[in-house]
């Protein structure tokens, strides 16, 4: 399969990609927590980092939810970085793959946790 269709009609090579990441792999709670430098109870209500009010963020099953009236922010692992981070997807993705895994000497993504 081909790579994205350019201008002048050619399509460009695919990136070679050797390693596929699986974000599931990552527990999305052990990742915000880590980036907010706070313990978060998964499944529970905990502070919300996007807004000021108490007990309205939860984590649960690969997702994050503000219930707060007026910021309703939500997403999984990769919506909250690219929103408290300030970065594009890419970038997003980029930082959790260096931020949270490794490559072993076989050469296999493996979880830093």
């Amino acid at each position: 399969m081909p790579g994205a269709r350019l201008p002048n009609g050619e399509y460009a090579p695919l990136p070679d990609v050797k390693y596929k990441y699986d974000f599931s792999l990552l527990d999305i709670g052990k990742v915000i927590s880590n980036e907010l430098g706070i313990p978060l109870r998964n499944g529970g209500f905990n502070p919300s980092p996007c807004c000021a009010h108490r007990d309205c963020f939860k984590v649960k099953n690969g997702r994050y939810k503000c219930f707060s009236n007026g910021c309703s922010a939500k997403g999984n692992m990769l919506d909250f970085i690219v929103n408290f981070k300030g970065m594009s997807r890419s970038q997003a993705a980029q930082y959790l793959i260096k931020t949270y895994f490794k490559l072993s000497e076989e050469k296999e993504p493996k979880e830093v946790f």
